[in-house]
């Protein structure tokens, strides 16, 4: 039998209020149980709702598989834009946050996850904690989520 991988990677970009953009880096994703749960659902029936918002928060405690909401959540969770290239098994979702409209201002940022529900609640996908990301009040972080599922 041949085993289906799933491998997720955030990308981070910090825009600063000069003008200024820095790497954030990239960072490995976990995907939790919860998460693999919801994904198992999808071979046979629906699983009530997508997957498209992300929330960043302040922990900085490891992932685990047991994991299913965020050490410290701020701001609010947004929806992502998603793109797919045409034939390729690479997703990728995006998200930006910053400043008053998204409740993130003056927070040093190490945590994102993946969400079914734009509030509180729902299934977490996936979860990853990055170095400190420290965000001004007119600064933005912009996270590209890529998942890559099997290979060609």
């Amino acid at each position: 039998m041949n085993a289906i991988d799933q491998q997720g990677k955030f990308f981070l970009t910090v825009y600063r209020a000069d003008g200024k953009i820095e790497d954030g880096g990239v960072w490995d994703n976990l995907f939790v149980n919860a998460g693999m749960d919801y994904l198992a659902t999808f071979q046979s029936t629906s699983p009530g709702s997508v997957m498209n918002h992300m929330h960043v928060g302040t922990v900085s405690t490891a992932a685990t598989l047991t994991d299913t909401v965020l050490g410290g959540q701020v701001g609010s969770r947004v929806a992502m834009a998603t793109r797919t290239t045409a034939g390729s098994n690479v997703l990728t979702e995006v998200a930006t946050w910053g400043g008053a409209t998204t409740g993130i201002t003056s927070l040093v940022l190490r945590e994102v996850g993946v969400f079914n529900h734009s509030t509180s609640g729902g299934t977490m996908r996936s979860r990853t904690v990055f170095a400190a990301i420290t965000l001004g009040d007119s600064d933005a972080l912009r996270i590209d989520y890529r998942t890559t599922v099997g290979s060609r």
